[in-house]
């Protein structure tokens, strides 16, 4: 029997999946930098619910590190937007979309922060392990 997360993977196309998995590494990436930083002695306390927002479009830059993977991964057109709709909806991402007035006229910021549920469900279709809560054993204990 499949779990929600694995059902919620399940229920997303391939290019979902992809801007998800993508979303998921640079979402880890700045968690385990955070991590390092506090190992080292320099502790940012600043909330999740803040340091967790990834730019996917930005005014003034080529191109952002993750448009630059998903054109890794040979995603490259202008479906962003539908996408990343699609997401919101079921719960995986929650969505910042701003439009600013600029000296070259008007430019659209995007801004994009997975939820537990989507966190969760790259972690099932992956196959990635999860974190234990606290108190729980390891598999080997």
């Amino acid at each position: 029997m499949a779990t929600k997360a694995q059902a919620a993977w399940d229920a997303l196309n391939e290019r979902q999946q992809t801007y998800m998995t993508v979303l998921y590494d640079h979402d880890q990436a700045v968690e385990a930098a955070r991590a390092q930083d506090a190992a080292a002695g320099h502790y940012d306390d600043t909330p999740a619910s803040v340091w967790r927002w990834i730019d996917v479009v930005t005014p003034g830059t080529k191109l952002t590190p993750v448009q630059r993977a998903l054109a890794r991964r040979d995603v490259r057109d202008d479906g962003t937007g539908s996408t990343l709709q699609a997401l919101q909806r079921y719960g995986l991402i929650e969505v910042q979309d701003e439009v600013t007035e600029t000296r070259r006229g008007k430019a659209r910021t995007v801004k994009v922060k997975l939820t537990r549920a989507g966190r969760a469900a790259v972690r099932a279709g992956t196959k990635e392990p999860g974190r234990r809560r606290a108190g729980e054993l390891s598999e080997y204990a």
